[in-house]
Formats: C-alpha cells, structure tokens, sequence
C-alpha cells in the first residue's frame, strides 16, 4: 500500500448514495487500496444523524439522492454545518460545469462524473490528494507548535536572564 493513505485509511469513509450496487462498488474500490473502515447509507437523513455522533474524515456523496429526503446539496450543506473540516467528495452523473462550480464553492473537496471507464480511477486521485491536503494541514499546525513553543522558550530565557 501507498504511503500516501496511511493518513485517512484507519479512518471512517462514510459512502452516501441511494444505488445499495454503486455504493457497495464503490466500497469494494476503495477497500483494495486500503480504505478498510467504510459505511454506506442509502439516504441523506440517516447519515446526518451518524454523521453527527461520528464525524468521519471524508465522505463520498452522490449528487443526486431519490430519496423523499434530502438531495446532495442539502447534504453537503448539512455536513459543513455540522463540522467545516469534512471532506466531501461528490460522485454524479451530471457532467453541468455549474453544478460541479456550485458545490465546490459549498465546500465539497472535489468532484467527480461519474461513467465506466474513470470514475473509480477518479475517486483514487481524488483520496490522494485528501491525504497530501491532510498531511500537509498536520504538517502546518506542527511547524506553528514548534514556532509558538521556540517564541516561548526564548521569551522565559530573555525573562530569566536578562
């Protein structure tokens, strides 16, 4: 396996898409390269609830559910309500440049047409960069620790012998 999904692979993927097939395909792709810890919901309305107790690192949403409930956008908006820091990818067969502009500008992390032939290698790309994007986040609050600790430190010993 990649070192490059060790970041997100221990964590949960929550998978929302109202076809029970594509979503469990969409399981069985990404548990080969790793991603063990997955949960599929067929509606918007159930995930939100556990969404809400278990706050997973990334979801997959499909665009457009049929459920009587919530469609993608209002799941999106919902999940950033909840927390900012999820990341969504959307999964949809619209191919509307606008759409997919609309729910960036939401807050989903990427998005992805969904057809035969790329969608899977699609979705892969797309939980690598999630992981750089992450590492790098960690990386950052790391750096700015070590500088707000390396300030204090010099701030005591200025304190203290000076």
């Amino acid at each position: 396996m990649n070192n490059i999904f060790k970041k997100i692979n221990k964590e949960q993927i929550i998978i929302i898409d109202d076809n029970k097939y594509y979503a469990e395909l969409i399981k069985a792709n990404i548990y080969k390269i790793g991603y063990k810890n997955t949960k599929i919901f067929n509606n918007g309305e159930d995930s939100i609830e556990y969404i809400k107790k278990n706050k997973p690192k990334c979801v997959i949403l499909d665009h457009i559910l049929s459920s009587n409930g919530f469609n993608g956008d209002d799941v999106l908006k919902k999940i950033k309500k909840i927390d900012n820091k999820i990341n969504v990818i959307i999964i949809s067969g619209q191919e509307d440049v606008k759409i997919a502009t609309e729910l960036m500008k939401l807050g989903a992390f990427d998005y992805i047409i969904k057809n035969e032939d790329m969608t899977f290698f699609n979705l892969e790309n797309s939980l690598r960069k999630l992981n750089r994007f992450l590492i790098i986040n960690n990386n950052k609050i790391l750096t700015y620790s070590i500088l707000i600790l390396s300030l204090l430190f010099v701030s005591l010993f200025l304190y203290l012998f000076l």
